[in-house]
């Protein structure tokens, strides 16, 4: 039986609720919280390059703070906000979402609600303004990524129940608007990378751990399922939308330009990095400080310090958003990259005891595009 059911069932119209305001989860929920670490599902992933177009709203996830008495630290939740900092909604428990190409829907691996053990694990998919929400797979799920049509989400998942292949990795698609799951890859999956988009939509690149020698290879299949060859050793592929394929050789930044053999070293001490949307650029933070350096290599640019972690590039490719972890909370911040000017989206706050204030950013994971363009600045 495939662990990865697709509910095919129509489309409601919007009921245009709207979720605002953090809601208070002050019950304790250790087991849930022994299942979902034992599960491989709290990562903190990269996301793909941001799709260029008009800025809309940034999303991001919090977990509940550890250092509460009756709180769990195993509540991640999907939330919304405009790059104003007004406006922000809950769309539930889950982590990595992702927007579509057009901006209208948000796809994220949901957690599964601590107060219900009967809410599944899975992916779903969400109306910008939260309304519309369905579910497309029930069981393990990673992070999902759009394909550049907004027609698929590829997704890496445990492969078919009661195979061999189960505790293994598989490379699944599933079509979000009715449509069914298919494995691409079945088996020596990395359950922990993040699946990848060629801008054709016609490859996919994702993590494979060779099963003999457990090294970690970049590795690129066609959308059918055909043709997988692996590239180099590394982790954690990310195509731009310009056809190079940026990816982590020990904390070390490669680009692989298309019709190369050879990746181009282009910054070390890498951990999470994001494409531009121009495919000219890559941000990441290293020691507390946002840099960006050039796809081809080169300099690296200072553009914010003091803590800054965790970019993720306006559709415009004018400005990035970037996490900073305070004493009194945690901040969602943007800052230009011409005038080096900041501004604050949102904050996180932590305070005394456990009321609505115990939760913390845990990372910024999208910034919406509205009105594909196919110009960005960088």
């Amino acid at each position: 039986m495939n662990p990865l059911r697709t509910r095919r069932r129509p489309l409601r119209r919007p009921d245009r609720r709207n979720f605002t305001g953090f809601r208070r989860a002050v019950r304790t929920r250790r087991v849930m919280g022994i299942l979902l670490a034992g599960s491989g599902l709290l990562l903190v992933t990269p996301a793909d390059a941001t799709f260029s177009g008009r800025a809309g709203r940034v999303a991001f996830v919090t977990t509940q703070s550890s250092d509460c008495g009756t709180c769990s630290p195993f509540d991640p939740t999907v939330w919304t906000v405009r790059p104003n900092g007004r406006d922000r909604r809950r769309f539930g428990f889950g982590k990595a979402p992702a927007f579509s190409p057009s901006g209208r829907w948000l796809a994220y691996q949901v957690i599964g609600d601590p107060h219900d053990l009967a809410e599944p694990m899975g992916i779903a998919i969400a109306r910008r303004d939260g309304s519309q929400r369905r579910r497309l797979t029930r069981g393990y799920g990673g992070p999902p990524a759009w394909s550049p049509g907004g027609d698929a989400l590829a997704f890496v998942a445990r492969g078919r129940a009661g195979s061999e292949d189960f505790e293994k990795g598989a490379l699944w698609t599933v079509q979000p608007f009715g449509g069914e799951t298919r494995m691409l890859v079945g088996s020596a999956v990395d359950l922990g990378s993040h699946p990848t988009w060629s801008p054709s939509g016609l490859q996919l690149a994702f993590t494979r751990q060779q099963p003999n020698t457990g090294q970690k290879w970049v590795t690129v299949v066609n959308r059918d399922g055909t043709g997988m060859r692996e590239l180099a050793p590394g982790k954690a592929p990310i195509w731009s939308r310009q056809g190079k394929l940026a990816f982590l050789q020990r904390g070390r930044l490669q680009v692989l330009n298309q019709g190369s053999a050879s990746p181009r070293l282009v910054a070390t001490g890498v951990g999470r990095f994001q494409w531009s949307p121009g495919g000219r650029l890559l941000a990441f933070a290293r020691r507390g400080t946002l840099y960006t350096v050039p796809s081809n290599g080169g300099r690296l640019t200072p553009i914010a310090g003091r803590g800054a972690t965790n970019p993720t590039w306006s559709p415009t490719g004018a400005r990035l958003a970037y996490a900073r972890h305070l004493a009194k909370g945690d901040a969602i911040q943007t800052i230009g990259l011409a005038r080096k000017r900041s501004a604050r989206v949102a904050m996180v706050h932590r305070g005394p005891g456990c009321e609505e204030d115990c939760s913390f950013l845990e990372y910024i994971s999208d910034w919406q595009a509205l009105g594909r363009s196919t110009r960005a600045n960088h």
